[in-house]
């Protein structure tokens, strides 16, 4: 089944391309369902298709040529899958598989890398884009070099949250995350219960929630040892509070 014109329309990546174009991509295009807990996508597999996701969840992994994580990220309705693979034509480093029922947009990828060719306002918001996603990677890479465990988490969730917002970021799974940062299920679990006993994280079901996105940063940069300081100040401040209360009483008398 071809995909609507009226849906080729509201895809950022397509805006300013002539009617003509617009209706041959619909042509070309194709409307597809994916199951919960679905592999879309294999590492090391060629890309058949440009995904666009309509609506749904995927967690996309990616590996190393020997097969170990390295990052994790969700996507979500208005995000791509298989961007980079569809431009240089080689195989996927890239796993997917769906958290819920997912629509997608298909579009060939040998269409789409013809099209590339052939309009430069395609070719540059495709360039836009890549840059992006490896701009985002980099600093992934960079916050997750810290040597101390709880560092890596703390700055993974960090990441995510600058990414996505505070109310409920796209959290992997824990195995998921013990995996990505070299770490055991174990001190993933320590380092939530960290975040939620100091009121940084609510957990709402599987969802996290950071309630203080400006001391989680503080932990993802300086570890547990931001807690204490954090405390310290906190009790600072509460002193100098009741000295104040205390001079004004003293006036007032």
């Amino acid at each position: 089944m071809s995909a609507p014109i009226n849906l080729i329309r509201q895809i950022p990546l397509f805006q300013d391309l002539t009617s003509s174009d617009l209706n041959a991509l619909a042509q070309q295009g194709q409307m597809g369902i994916a199951k919960a807990d679905q592999e879309i996508l294999s590492a090391g597999t060629a890309i058949q298709f440009l995904s666009f996701i309509l609506s749904g969840e995927l967690q996309v992994s990616e590996l190393s040529p020997q097969g170990r994580v390295l990052s994790i990220q969700k996507l979500g309705p208005g995000e791509i899958l298989g961007l980079i693979p569809c431009i240089d034509s080689l195989p996927s480093t890239q796993s997917a598989f769906t958290l819920k029922e997912t629509h997608l947009l298909l579009l060939p990828a040998t269409y789409f890398r013809q099209l590339l060719r052939q309009r430069v306002i395609l070719a540059s918001r495709a360039a836009s884009l890549t840059a992006q996603m490896l701009r985002r990677h980099l600093q992934e890479r960079a916050a997750l070099a810290n040597a101390n465990a709880f560092q890596r988490l703390f700055a993974q969730i960090d990441f995510l949250t600058i990414q996505h917002g505070a109310d409920k970021p796209p959290l992997p799974r824990q195995q998921d995350l013990a995996d990505l940062l070299n770490i055991s299920r174990e001190t993933v679990s320590r380092g939530l219960q960290i975040l939620i006993k100091n009121g940084i994280a609510t957990k709402d079901g599987h969802q996290l929630q950071i309630r203080q996105p400006q001391l989680l940063s503080l932990l993802a940069s300086q570890g547990i040892e931001a807690l204490k300081v954090h405390a310290t100040q906190d009790l600072q401040g509460l002193g100098d509070s009741n000295r104040s209360q205390v001079e004004m009483k003293t006036a007032q008398s």
